[in-house]
This record gives C-alpha cells, sequence and structure tokens, in this order.
C-alpha cells in the first residue's frame, strides 16, 4: 500500500506543469521599455545617495530615498515617483534641489538604461533617447521634519511645479 501511494505521489510531481498565470509569465516576453525602467528604476534606488554626495547640503539632510517608476500607457510617460526623507524642514527650495538632482542623475543613467548592451540595432531610432527623454515626468515626494511637500517637472524642462 505505502508503495502504491509513494508511486501516485511521485508521479502527480513528475507530471505537474504550470498553472495558467505562470504558463502567461513564462510567454510574456520581456522589452526594452520593461528592461529600461528596471534599470532607471534599480539606479535610483541604490545609486542616489552616491548622486547627492556630490551636494553638500543634500547629502548631509537626506535620510532616505525610494523610487518608483511606471509607464502609463494612456498618456505615453515614464512617470518617475520619487520619495524622499530628509532630516531637515522640506520647503520648496529643498524640493528643488531634489528635482535637479534626480534629472541628473537620470540624464548620466538614460543613455545605457534603454539601450541594447554591446550593440545597436540598424533598426533603432537614430532620436530613441531623446524621445524616451521627452516622455519622462517627475514626481517628488518629500517629507521634512515639519511637513511634506510635493513638486514636479519634465525631464527636459527647467519649470518646478508645486501641486496644491
Amino acid at each position: 500500500m505505502k508503495v502504491i501511494i509513494s508511486i501516485l505521489m511521485l508521479q502527480s510531481l513528475i507530471f505537474a506543469a504550470p498553472s495558467p498565470t505562470m504558463q502567461y509569465l513564462i510567454n510574456e516576453p520581456l522589452s526594452m521599455l520593461d528592461m529600461g525602467l528596471y534599470k532607471l528604476e534599480t539606479y535610483l534606488n541604490k545609486g542616489m545617495k552616491g548622486h547627492f554626495s556630490s551636494s553638500e547640503e543634500l547629502s548631509t539632510k537626506l535620510i532616505r530615498t525610494t523610487a518608483d517608476l511606471d509607464y502609463n500607457y494612456s498618456k505615453d510617460m515614464i512617470v518617475v515617483h520619487h520619495f524622499f526623507t530628509i532630516d531637515s524642514q522640506a520647503d520648496e527650495m529643498s524640493c528643488k534641489k531634489i528635482i535637479k538632482a534626480t534629472k541628473s542623475a537620470i540624464n548620466l543613467e538614460i543613455w545605457t538604461a534603454f539601450k541594447h548592451n554591446g550593440f545597436i540595432r540598424n533598426s533603432e531610432p537614430k532620436s530613441l533617447l531623446d524621445d524616451v527623454k521627452n516622455k519622462i515626468y517627475i514626481k517628488a515626494y518629500v517629507t521634512g521634519t515639519n511637513k511634506k511637500i510635493n513638486c514636479e517637472s519634465y525631464l527636459v524642462e527647467e519649470t518646478i511645479l508645486f501641486p496644491k
């Protein structure tokens, strides 16, 4: 009897197949957009503290930074949600500095994030990176000792908005 039960259990393991959900994920291809978002988000999450060290004022205030990137299909935009906690008062000036530092970091990393490593396809648009840069919108959420403040800007524009 134990042998029959063991054979039945082993048979179910041998003939196991992915569930429909797992099969869907297995069949979905990874796009250059997916990979670029992943690379840029990883850089912003792991490399930003080092990037802020070039600005002494921000590096001493920065406690934590977290980034989340999404592609908004209906608006055809890449939205960078960048959250900061600083150990000083949050104000418009600190938000502006953080937006500028985020733009600088993205501009450094974007040249490799949305491209193949080691080769260029003949079909790659010449304006690929400029087109991507025009699609990036940054939203910074700054939490200080006194309050929270938000500011936002397109990567390629100087104007920084403070939504209410």
